[in-house]
């Protein structure tokens, strides 16, 4: 047997004596891997997930030089929004008369009896679209007119305004606000208001969140507020007030929403960091931050 197989030259070479032999019912172990090569991959991977997040913040190292940017972006800033509510303000009047019109304003309905649904959703709707519009209209004429509070962080303002706003056109949308005060839209008006609430919703969203990455002069590092906190509504709102059971359309909506969302905002960053570099030239042009 052995002697022949040996004289043929079938014998397999030589185990090497450090590796160890293996019997029929016994498992060897794994090979594992040395906690510090676990440490050092999870640190590699923690830095380059680090360097992109700080390349999206657009800001400048300094400061000072970055508040510089800021305070000169303010006037469009405030001109583009005192703008924007006053249409908003007026637009809210015009759509009120037209749409609470033939329900509210007649000999046989009482507007003083706040018992009724349609009065309740009346004035909730009108307060929501017109008082924050209207207050922040006045303190931005004071502002470009007599120089009244410059001291005011007005980029925060004017972000917390279009945060606002991406909450009330889901929250005070007639629709939803009269599901919310117990009523059913299909009773109480005399137009069916359900058809249009989805595409009136989704419009205002994109709508405001174009507005933000567009329009107005924020920077990258705001913007990104209003349409996250727009999206957080929209969902929450869809899920528990709506309850229509259409998960499979909730999520595509959802997923359309974020996508045109993050488009609008990258071609805002994009134009923010064109900016940017043409507005360091010019400071250094004229002796200031060289680029």
């Amino acid at each position: 047997g052995s002697a022949q197989a040996r004289a043929r030259g079938w014998v397999s070479p030589p185990r090497p004596a450090s590796m160890p032999t293996q019997k029929d019912d016994e498992i060897l172990p794994l090979p594992c891997v040395p906690e510090t090569r676990v440490a050092e991959v999870d640190h590699a991977y923690l830095e380059r997930l680090t360097k992109r997040l700080k390349a999206l913040d657009l800001r400048f190292p300094d400061a000072c030089e970055e508040q510089l940017f800021k305070r000169g972006l303010e006037l469009d800033l405030l001109r583009w929004m005192l703008l924007g509510s006053t249409l908003v303000a007026v637009c809210t009047l015009f759509n009120s008369i037209v749409t609470f019109g033939p329900e509210l304003f007649n000999d046989h309905h009482n507007m003083l009896d706040l018992s009724d649904v349609r009065n309740q959703v009346f004035f909730t709707q009108l307060g929501l679209w017109t008082f924050v519009p209207s207050v922040l209209g006045v303190l931005i004429a004071l502002r470009l007119s007599r120089d009244m509070f410059c001291n005011w962080n007005w980029e925060a303002v004017v972000t917390g305004t279009m945060m606002y706003g991406s909450v009330v056109i889901v929250v005070g949308q007639l629709f939803h606000l009269t599901v919310m005060f117990g009523g059913d839209p299909s009773e109480l008006w005399r137009n069916d208001v359900s058809c249009s609430a989805e595409a009136w919703v989704l419009l205002g969203l994109n709508s405001m969140t174009t507005a933000a990455a567009f329009f107005l002069p924020l920077r990258s590092i705001m913007t990104w507020t209003v349409p996250v906190l727009g999206l957080m509504t929209y969902t929450l709102m869809k899920v528990s007030v709506e309850d229509d059971g259409e998960v499979a359309q909730i999520l595509v909506k959802t997923l359309l929403l974020v996508v045109l969302s993050y488009l609008a905002w990258h071609g805002a960053a994009r134009t923010e960091k064109h900016l940017r570099t043409e507005w360091r030239g010019q400071r250094g042009g004229r002796g200031g931050f060289a680029p």
